[in-house]
C-alpha cells in the first residue's frame, strides 16, 4: 500500500477516529498535569518509574522500526493501532516525568533557555504553514516537473519562508497578546 496514495490518505490518514485515542490520552495526562495529581504528595515507586522509563525507550524503538514496514498492509495496521499511540506515550510521560521530577537528565536538556525560542517558533510555524503551503501551491499557473532535488527544495523553501512568517507573527501578535494579557491577571491580582 502506497503511503501517499489517495486512498491511503482518505481512508486512513485523515479520518477523525484515528486520531481519537492519542487525542483522548493528551487530554488526560493535560488534565493530570493541569491538577497536579503528583504534587498532593503522592510519589511515583521507583519501580514504577523504572516500567515506564522502560516502555518509552521501547515505544522509540517502536517509532525507529516501524519506519521500515509502513509499506505493507500489516504496517499500515500496525501504525495506525500502536504507532500513534507509542508516540503519544513517549510524549506524555516526557511531558509527565519532566514536571514532576522524574525526567532527570532529560530534564535538564529540555529545560535549556534555547529551546524556550524555538518552541515559540515552532508553535507558530505549526499555525502558519498549512497557510502558506495551500497559498503557494494554489497559486502555481503550471505544473512542476518531479524530480527529488526539486522536492527538496521546495521543502527546504516552504520550511524557511514558514520560520520567517512565524517569526514575524511570533512578534507582532503572540508576543504582544501575551504581554496584555500578563499585565492584565497582575493587576486583577493586585
Amino acid at each position: 500500500m502506497e503511503m501517499l496514495s489517495l486512498s491511503y490518505l482518505r481512508d486512513y490518514f485523515a479520518l477523525t477516529h484515528t486520531r481519537g485515542a492519542p487525542w483522548f490520552i493528551g487530554f488526560i495526562v493535560g488534565y493530570l498535569l493541569s491538577i497536579g495529581l503528583d504534587g498532593k504528595g503522592k510519589v511515583l515507586s521507583k519501580r514504577t518509574i523504572a516500567i515506564c522509563w522502560s516502555a518509552w525507550f521501547f515505544a522509540i524503538i517502536v517509532q525507529i522500526v516501524s519506519m521500515f514496514y509502513i509499506s505493507t498492509v500489516l504496517g499500515v495496521c500496525f501504525e495506525n493501532t500502536f504507532r500513534k499511540l507509542a508516540w503519544v506515550y513517549v510524549l506524555a510521560w516526557t511531558a509527565y516525568s519532566c514536571h514532576f521530577g522524574y525526567g532527570g537528565h532529560l530534564n535538564t536538556f529540555l529545560s535549556l533557555p534555547i529551546f524556550q525560542i524555538f518552541s515559540r517558533l515552532a508553535y507558530s510555524s505549526y499555525l502558519m504553514h498549512g497557510f502558506l503551503i495551500l497559498t503557494l501551491k494554489g497559486s502555481m499557473r503550471s505544473a512542476i516537473h518531479f524530480t527529488h532535488f526539486e522536492l527538496i527544495v521546495q521543502t527546504c523553501g516552504f520550511w524557511l519562508l514558514a520560520q520567517f512568517v512565524a517569526l514575524l507573527f511570533n512578534l507582532t501578535i503572540e508576543s504582544p497578546i501575551t504581554i496584555l494579557l500578563t499585565r492584565s491577571v497582575k493587576k486583577k491580582k493586585e
